[in-house]
């Protein structure tokens, strides 16, 4: 009996592995010598035989009790073991290799709180509220029926234009369509231009569209400049997996959720992060700042001339132009601005509402690479930092959550009402 217990028992431990409990294959390896062991001591050592029996036995519970207990928690929502909550959607891309993706056909309801309270490590600045995360069959945060209709508004973009942490209907994208009628795409998702312009190359030609349908490309000011750029933008360059790789990639998908490896191996550093910031907001309230953020919006001219992406963003652009109108598409070009800008009086101690809407040297250099395009490019910046003094004036709110670098739905309220003034005017 010893010998089936100690195989049995070795092919339990390596389940360990196999369902992500274990990390990595070498820990499942040094793991299965246990049972090597047990057997020789029992086998060896006949005095030891029936208590060599019963340490197999109970191991052999208790690993199989760790694998049930692992699978029977994926069916609970346990969002607090991850970074942010819908990062439990996001899986390695199967087909096309290096990509990412949120898991096809999900609608799930998340308790969220803030990106900048997660990385800081300040559980006392969470601002929880309960978010509908849905997406569509390829992964992107749609409703089920988008795409079914002609679109004739497109949104690119990274988190900023996904909605990172708010409710999927006070997303911009949702208002345009549901408020302002535009017929909606969304195909954004975290990450930096170059993937941005990848996923409109990969998908784009997937989805019905209208000629002459709009693209509104979000760029977002606080890090698309330092994000990462690949050594091309041609979406024919992405290599497809074959077969015996997606399954493998499936697999991982499935290992990388284990709750158990999150919830005992995933050890979190207790102390605060000093990137983030705390500032007093008119003594009402506490507000959560990125310094990442706030040391790029001091960038210069030529720190923005001279960064290793410049060039590399100026091609992203001109590919991502190009595309769209070989699409018969019009691109628009508008510039998220960071918390850090809108609220920088707040982060610096200054007067209430004193520092400048002066555009970032960032903005310019926008503007100058669209202009040679001859795209439409619109700066948000203005028009937060104004309507952040009424709004706050009117209702005592702000356009950002205070616990993350994103926009709350007022923020997104906004965005929708400038892009659709604007793109109305030459639709009408």
């Amino acid at each position: 009996m010893l010998v089936w217990i100690c195989l049995l028992l070795g092919l339990v431990v390596y389940l360990l592995y196999g369902v992500g409990i274990l990390s990595g294959i070498y820990s499942a390896l040094f793991l299965m010598l246990v049972p090597g062991i047990l057997f020789l001591s029992g086998t060896l050592f006949k005095k030891t035989h029936l208590i060599v029996l019963k340490i197999s036995i109970v191991s052999l519970g208790l690993v199989v009790s760790l694998v049930g207990v692992d699978l029977c928690l994926r069916f609970f929502d346990l969002n607090q073991i991850f970074y942010r909550p819908h990062e439990k959607l996001i899986e390695l891309h199967p087909v096309y290799a290096g990509l990412y993706r949120y898991a096809p056909n999900s609608s799930v309801t998340l308790t969220s709180s803030g990106d900048l309270a997660a990385i800081g490590n300040r559980p006392e600045a969470r601002q929880f509220r309960a978010i509908n995360f849905i997406t569509d069959q390829w992964g992107f945060r749609n409703s089920p029926e988008a795409g079914q209709n002609p679109v004739n508004l497109m949104v690119l973009g990274d988190s900023c234009a996904m909605g990172e942490g708010t409710d999927q209907k006070d997303c911009f994208s949702e208002i345009l369509k549901n408020k302002y009628g535009w017929n909606v795409y969304n195909l954004s998702f975290p990450g930096g231009p170059w993937l941005t312009c990848l996923n409109f190359g990969l998908y784009a030609h997937l989805l019905p569209i209208q000629n002459k349908a709009h693209l509104v490309w979000i760029i977002f000011s606080g890090n698309d400049l330092q994000d990462y750029y690949g050594p091309h933008c041609s979406s024919a360059q992405i290599l497809r997996n074959p077969l015996s790789r997606q399954m493998k990639i499936q697999w991982q998908n499935f290992r990388s959720h284990s709750p158990l490896h999150r919830l005992l191996l995933d050890k979190k550093s207790s102390n605060k992060n000093p990137v983030v910031i705390e500032s007093s907001f008119l003594e009402t309230k506490s507000l959560l700042f990125y310094r990442n953020y706030y040391l790029s919006s001091k960038y210069t001219e030529q720190d923005v001339r001279r960064h290793p992406n410049s060039h590399a963003f100026q091609l992203v652009m001109k590919t991502l132009v190009k595309k769209a109108h070989e699409k018969g598409m019009t691109p628009w070009i508008f510039l998220a601005p960071s918390k850090e800008e809108v609220y920088l009086w707040a982060l610096e101690g200054r007067k209430a509402w004193s520092h400048s809407p002066k555009p970032s040297a960032f903005s310019e250099f926008i503007k100058k690479t669209a202009r040679a395009q001859n795209v439409f490019y619109y700066d948000l910046k203005p028009d937060y930092i104004r309507h952040s003094k009424t709004l706050y004036e009117q209702s005592s709110n702000i356009l950002y959550w205070t616990d993350d670098t994103h926009w709350n739905e007022h923020g997104h309220a906004l965005a929708a009402n400038i892009i659709h003034q604007n793109l109305k005017k030459i639709y009408d």
